[in-house]
């Protein structure tokens, strides 16, 4: 007896503190045992919500997935678009903008390893609130209006869904069907996140996402079977994602019921055909992701009704050429990502009136050997130019980068440049970092990278090229020493010739060793 009755003592005393300091939630993050497929190389981080199909592409040399690239992609308050299907993002890495929400739109979101929108579960406590109740196999947050039944297993969608949810998560279930008036009693719902079960066109109904108060603006379906669009999704959407559902075909026809879509994310599917129409329903998209298809062209006039678009990635296709003419782009676009494709050339304007880009990223394209003069011409707001891990071998001349006067940040890293007019960098008066590393430079003209010619340079990356460290180099060590700008990493900076100072690094070397003979 005394025993039960320190026993009820105790539970009185826990039970009070329970109430206000509610023990957290144990069941960990719902994707975190997932087996996902080997990641592409370099995954956007602007696009935390992109799937990874592509299994046969190695990992970046960085290594690391889901990594940012070094953090000259990170600073000032420079929208980047980088090396992962990327969110634009400021100082610090936070998130800008449109983008950032379709990606930050569910709760805390994060990436994970199967490239999708990863909401990372806020504790949620089962404790009523006005006698509203939490299904069991559901994680509610009451005051949040999230609903978290991810993970258990479910072949049909709970009863019981608290009817002021806003945010229900019902991934990585056994769904198969979504039958009438499966929402219409959460009158505030705002958010359904479908990924991970195994719904198919017929899982769809006329009134599968009929509510008494039709708010619903986002919709995952990510890894669902989807051959296409499905039908009778919401009128109301603005963020739609159908990432890895194995869709082949779009419709001129696919989205005229889906009108008030922002966000569209089509990212590892199947498609090789874009019909020219197939856009022009949605005249409020911003950001459009069709990367990791095997889309073999751009036809003329497939974004004319598409004028408030400002992100476009079609990274991973099989584009041979960039789709060039004045009505190609829409005016307003401001990242544009061609990253991945079989591309051999940039043209000489190409690009030309594209004049709010911002961000231009070519990189990894090893079909691409030359740079034509002229290719970047009218891009006057261009501020992150990636050329990276293709096979540019043409020299940068005194015209390759004409118009370039806002750049912030060049990279032509991984070629196989081996020359560079003493008036290469001169268009870029705002040229703050440059990256020549792992190309084929021996040497460099006298006054070709200076503080005169680009006055806000701050850093320079010369590692891994084939430097003959002779009297004609000589100035650009001096350049070390004088500190005008940095010369990163001098350490790895090593030279080829002449012989008696061959293999040794800069930081081991004085100007005084670069000497003819």
């Amino acid at each position: 007896m005394a025993t039960a009755a320190v026993s009820t003592l105790l539970l009185m005393m826990i039970l009070p503190a329970l109430a206000v300091n509610p023990l957290p939630d144990t069941r960990g993050d719902w994707r975190q045992d997932r087996n996902p497929k080997p990641e592409p190389k370099f995954y956007p981080q602007f696009i935390h919500t992109v799937g990874n199909s592509a299994s046969t592409v190695p990992k970046y040399k960085y290594g690391v997935l889901f990594s940012e690239k070094p953090q000259h992609h990170q600073k000032n308050l420079k929208p980047t678009f980088s090396h992962h299907h990327r969110t634009p993002t400021g100082k610090d890495g936070e998130l800008i903008g449109k983008a950032a929400e379709s990606v930050l739109k569910f709760s805390e979101a994060t990436p994970d390893q199967t490239g999708g929108t990863h909401i990372r579960q806020r504790p949620g406590y089962a404790v009523p609130v006005h006698g509203v109740q939490c299904p069991q196999v559901c994680r509610c947050d009451f005051h949040t209006g999230m609903t978290n039944c991810s993970r258990e297993g479910l072949e049909q969608i709970p009863s019981g869904i608290p009817p002021n949810t806003t945010q229900l998560e019902l991934a990585n279930n056994n769904l198969v069907d979504l039958p009438d008036m499966a929402f219409s009693d959460l009158f505030q719902l705002q958010e359904i996140g479908l990924s991970g079960n195994y719904l198919n066109l017929s899982s769809f109904h006329v009134s599968t996402f009929k509510t008494k108060n039709p708010t619903l603006t986002t919709l995952d379906l990510m890894g669902s079977n989807l051959p296409e669009v499905p039908p009778y999704l919401p009128h109301s959407l603005t963020y739609l994602y159908l990432i890895q559902c194995g869709v082949r075909t779009l419709r001129n026809e696919s989205f005229l019921g889906t009108p008030l879509l922002e966000h569209l994310d089509l990212s590892n599917n199947q498609i090789t055909e874009l019909p020219g129409g197939v856009f022009k329903p949605l005249s409020r998209l911003q950001v459009l992701y069709i990367s990791f298809n095997q889309i073999l062209c751009v036809p003329e006039g497939l974004f004319w009704g598409n004028q408030m678009l400002s992100i476009l990635s079609l990274r991973f296709n099989q584009l041979k050429e960039i789709p060039k003419g004045a009505e190609m782009y829409p005016l307003r676009i401001e990242h544009l990502d061609f990253v991945g494709n079989p591309i051999t050339t940039v043209p000489a304007r190409v690009f030309e009136n594209l004049t709010q880009l911002q961000t231009l990223e070519i990189w990894q394209c090893s079909s691409l050997t030359t740079i034509e003069d002229y290719a970047f011409s009218g891009l006057g707001n261009l501020q992150i130019l990636d050329l990276n891990e293709c096979n540019i071998s043409n020299g940068i001349t005194n015209k390759t980068f004409q118009g370039l006067t806002t750049l912030w940040e060049l990279y032509v890293y991984g070629n196989k440049i081996r020359s560079m007019e003493a008036g290469g960098l001169l268009p870029m008066k705002a040229l703050s970092s440059l990256w020549l590393q792992d190309n084929k430079f021996s040497t460099l003209e006298e006054g070709s990278i200076s503080k005169v010619t680009n006055p806000k340079l701050s850093e320079v990356f010369l590692e891994f090229n084939p430097w003959i460290c002779d009297c004609h180099l000589r100035w650009l060590r001096e350049q070390m020493d004088r500190g005008n700008f940095t010369i990163m990493d001098p350490h790895l900076i090593v030279c080829s010739g002449p012989e008696h100072i061959k293999g040794k690094a800069w930081d081991q070397l004085k100007p005084s060793d670069f000497v003819c003979t």
